[in-house]
């Protein structure tokens, strides 16, 4: 297998090839570190906290990389997630037969079990109607009017 060609990777600023040229120069022993600095036009400390960026770069890029194909957590993902649909769909099949094996046979399919505390569902209007009631009730009898002789509970509109 071939290795990558320095073409074939990320592109590099001339900056940086400048600078891994003399970074490379100092640790072979052509040039000193300030005459690097210099060179970079960078002080002193800065050059060194680059050589050593520029060394720990070297030993990452020396790390054995795995052959072949890895897989990814992605990956791994979708094959499951296949698998999950196809065991949904078997699983479905596998009771549909059951059923059928069942009403061939003559025997009855288990009842579903309901739940005992299954709330009625109240309209609106019945549940506005308990609060208006409970409200009424809370009110002292002062509050209440009571309806007149006639019969009418609702005043007249005099138009």
């Amino acid at each position: 297998m071939r290795a990558k060609t320095a073409a074939a990777k990320a592109p590099v600023s001339r900056e940086a090839r400048r600078a891994a040229c003399v970074v490379l120069e100092v640790l072979g022993g052509e040039r000193t570190a300030g005459e690097a600095a210099e060179a970079l036009a960078m002080s002193a400390s800065a050059y060194y906290l680059l050589e050593q960026r520029a060394l720990d770069a070297l030993v990452v890029a020396c790390e054995p990389k795995p052959t072949g194909w890895v897989a990814t957590a992605e990956w791994e993902l979708g094959g499951l997630r296949k698998k999950y649909a196809v065991l949904e769909r078997e699983s479905a099949r596998y009771q549909a037969l059951a059923r059928l094996a069942q009403r061939t046979m003559g025997i009855a399919a288990p009842k579903k079990e309901q739940r005992k505390d299954k709330r009625r569902p109240m309209r609106r209007a019945l549940a506005a109607a308990k609060r208006m009631k409970k409200a009424a009730e809370a009110m002292p009898e002062t509050a209440v009017e009571a309806p007149q002789e006639g019969g009418e509970t609702c005043p007249q509109d005099d138009r």
